[in-house]
C-alpha cells in the first residue's frame, strides 16, 4: 500500500482526463469574470448566470457537465474570489486556483497523516474539500477578496 498521495495521483489524473481540463480551464481565482463564456465553450460545458446581489455577490457563473459543476463567485468589481465545485471527481485545481496554483501546491507538498476532509491555507488562499465514493465537493477562496457583507457559508 503506497501513500495517500500516491494512491490519489491516478484517481487526479483520471479526473483531469475524464472532464477535459488539461488546459487553461475557468475564469480562476483573482480573474475577470468576462473569461467563462469562452471556457464553457472550451470545455464543452453549460455556463448560467445569474445575479445575486445578497451578502456582497454580484454574480454566480455556473458551468456543468453531467454530474459536475463549477461554481465561480464574483464580487461588484466583476472580479472571481472564490470558485465552488461538487461531482464524482474533482476538477483541476491549477486552472481554478490559476495564478495561487503554485502557493497550493506548495502548502500541500509533503506527507499527509490525516484522512477526511482537507483545510489548505496558503496565505490568502484557502482551499477546502473532501467528499467520498462519486460525491466530491470543494472550495476556494482568496480571503482578502471576499467582498463585505458576503457569507462564506454561501459558498457551495
Amino acid at each position: 500500500m503506497g501513500t495517500p498521495l500516491r494512491r490519489l495521483a491516478p484517481r487526479l489524473a483520471a479526473a483531469v482526463l475524464a472532464l477535459g481540463l488539461s488546459g487553461p480551464a475557468l475564469a480562476a481565482l483573482g480573474e475577470p469574470e468576462a473569461a467563462v463564456a469562452g471556457d464553457a465553450e472550451r470545455l464543452s460545458m453549460t455556463a448560467s448566470r445569474r445575479a445575486q446581489a445578497v451578502r456582497g455577490v454580484r454574480s454566480v457563473h455556473e458551468l456543468r457537465r453531467g454530474l459536475t459543476a463549477v461554481r465561480q463567485y464574483a464580487g461588484a468589481d466583476g472580479t472571481v474570489f472564490a470558485v465552488a465545485w461538487e461531482g464524482p471527481v474533482h476538477p483541476d485545481l491549477d486552472a481554478l486556483l490559476g495564478a495561487h496554483a503554485r502557493a497550493y501546491r506548495a502548502a500541500v507538498a509533503g506527507p499527509r497523516t490525516a484522512r477526511g476532509p482537507r483545510r489548505i491555507v496558503a496565505g490568502a488562499l484557502v482551499v477546502e474539500f473532501g467528499g467520498h465514493g462519486r460525491v466530491l465537493r470543494g472550495r476556494a477562496y482568496l480571503t482578502d477578496a471576499v467582498p463585505a457583507g458576503a457569507s462564506l457559508d454561501d459558498l457551495r
